[in-house]
């Protein structure tokens, strides 16, 4: 396998945040451009999201970022679907989510990975909230849905400036605090 083939490819985005729907070709170097609010930062929050389905945290992750109705675009009523497709090197992952309004929580719909060299689907088996890569035994044994699935744990957003819930400056301070700069506590 060569390095190349295990770049991320393609991204398919629909109902995600503030992104309608979105064809999104890749190259080995991306970079995004554009004003305030158009939906940079929830395209990279993409990638904090898949990782934490990967790795058997999305509802823990969905609950602490106040809950699914927060991922679907302009909320639950405007949108019924969250759709993303990832094509990586010549592997792909489909997943498709509704909302269960009873516990505001993700459903998946669809959920499988693919191979160029191949017509067919492997299908994932989701339970209880979590996606079969983590729910599934076969997940461990095929190598399509293995290669995926620790793709999509590697998936990681690095902040230059961050600008998060969690960000240090949208933190309480002293009002008065305002002579010298500090470091990062």
């Amino acid at each position: 396998m060569t390095k190349e083939s295990k770049n991320l490819k393609h991204i398919k985005v629909s109902g995600f945040k503030s992104i309608v729907k979105l064809d999104l070709p890749m190259e080995n170097i991306n970079i995004l451009i554009g004003a305030n609010g158009v939906g940079k930062t929830n395209l990279i929050s993409l990638f904090t999201f898949l990782s934490h389905l990967s790795q058997g945290r999305l509802r823990n992750y969905v609950a602490t970022e106040g809950g699914a109705e927060r991922f679907f675009h302009f909320g639950t009523k405007h949108t019924s679907e969250i759709m993303l497709d990832l094509k990586v090197g010549i592997n792909g992952y489909h997943v498709e989510f509704s909302p269960n309004l009873d516990d505001d929580s993700l459903v998946f719909c669809r959920e499988y990975c693919t191979i160029t060299t191949s017509n067919r689907q492997w299908s994932l088996y989701p339970r209880m909230g979590e996606s079969g890569f983590v729910s599934d035994k076969q997940a461990g044994i095929e190598p399509v849905i293995k290669y995926t699935r620790e793709y999509l744990e590697k998936c990681r957003v690095y902040h230059f400036h961050d600008t998060s819930n969690q960000a240090l400056f949208k933190k309480t301070n002293k009002l008065v605090n305002y002579h010298y700069l500090e470091k990062d506590k």
